[in-house]
């Protein structure tokens, strides 16, 4: 069709059936079709000539180009393929559930599929091989995203909800929540600061997504080589997660308690924060007291960014403490304006520490 008039320019091959998606190629030169059952068909958008059928015994429910246009991603039941999009050769063939949901990250290098798994594959589209498998959705995935970075995947669900994804190490980072019906779309505004998320419900739901991120070890090196931490900003919302949770930071009750790391600037609360965490008694080795009993006691954020151990009985009590947190979170300050029918990200409803 032309765009600016609405006009009919090329009808092209009328024996392609019907089509589940389509897929320009970056160029525009080329336009991919996936018909169910009867597969998937590149065709000529200035000649409207066909130039490869892919498959055509597969049931492609999705396709999608690299950026580059080398490389033409096919996705259904059972299979994703990965095709030389200029001669129509088959590189590779993945194993999957029925893929719903696919594209390509900006760099080329990874591809995300989505489908009935209620799971999402990261995907090496050079090796075709896989990467992470990420889990947390409740029902199927209709929808995937990459930031304009590469560092953020959105997905859209079945379940309601929106759940953006560190795409390096495969890890949850948010789980967006406002819509009451499935998720059918989602997609990234062209500088990365908006997620656009469009559900049954009749909704569509504008996210802020602005984002920072830090990381760093664990002061007491000595008694936790393998204790690194990252925190990530969302709006006001920080969530620091650590790394390697079932390795035991240790803290000695009869030192002053020293800050177990300090947060970088823009990461601090505005007010002290106070979590309660879970201790348990350790030998100065590290191996477990045996039958002994948890005991909680609090960890404290102060807006100089120190997080370290209130030095209280229960603690003294204790001597050595082992504990394990997955993740806090806080309030950087107050939330900024709002407008129209914008939404506020979510923390994840789940969050906890142990």
């Amino acid at each position: 069709w032309d765009v600016a008039t609405g006009s009919l320019r090329h009808m092209l091959a009328d024996d392609v059936g019907g089509s589940w998606d389509l897929a320009f190629s970056p160029d525009g030169r080329t336009l991919a079709s996936a018909g169910w059952g009867l597969g998937t068909f590149l065709l000529d958008v200035v000649t409207g000539s066909l130039q490869h059928t892919l498959d055509d015994e597969s049931y492609v429910r999705v396709v999608a180009f690299s950026p580059d246009g080398r490389t033409l991603a096919t996705g259904g039941r059972d299979t994703l393929e990965l095709w030389d999009a200029d001669t129509g050769t088959l590189r590779h063939k993945l194993w999957t559930g029925y893929d719903i949901s696919m594209v390509f990250s900006p760099d080329g290098r990874t591809l995300a599929s989505g489908g009935e798994s209620h799971a999402i594959q990261l995907w090496d589209a050079d090796a075709g091989t896989l990467r992470h498998k990420l889990r947390g959705h409740s029902d199927s995935v209709w929808s995937v995203a990459f930031s304009p970075d590469g560092r953020t995947l959105a997905s859209g669900s079945h379940d309601h909800t929106v759940r953006l994804w560190d795409v390096a190490t495969g890890s949850l980072r948010h789980i967006l929540e406002g819509h009451t019906g499935r998720v059918r779309f989602v997609v990234f505004s062209p500088d990365g600061r908006t997620l656009a998320s469009g559900s049954w419900d009749g909704t569509i739901l504008l996210w802020d997504v602005v984002s920072e991120a830090a990381a760093g070890d664990f002061r007491n090196l000595e008694t936790n080589p393998n204790g690194q931490w990252a925190v990530w900003k969302s709006g006001t919302t920080v969530t620091v997660r650590f790394s390697n949770p079932r390795a035991p930071v240790q803290y000695h009750a009869r030192q002053d308690p020293q800050p177990q790391f300090v947060l970088p600037e823009g990461f601090r609360p505005a007010t002290r924060v106070t979590h309660t965490v879970t201790g348990t008694p350790v030998h100065a080795d590290g191996t477990p007291v045996p039958n002994a009993s948890p005991v909680t006691f609090d960890l404290t954020i102060d807006p100089n960014g120190e997080v370290r151990y209130l030095d209280n009985a229960k603690v003294d009590e204790l001597g050595y403490v082992a504990y394990r947190v997955t993740h806090l979170t806080w309030q950087t300050g107050e939330p900024p304006s709002t407008f129209g029918t914008q939404a506020s990200p979510a923390v994840d409803s789940d969050a906890s520490i142990d």
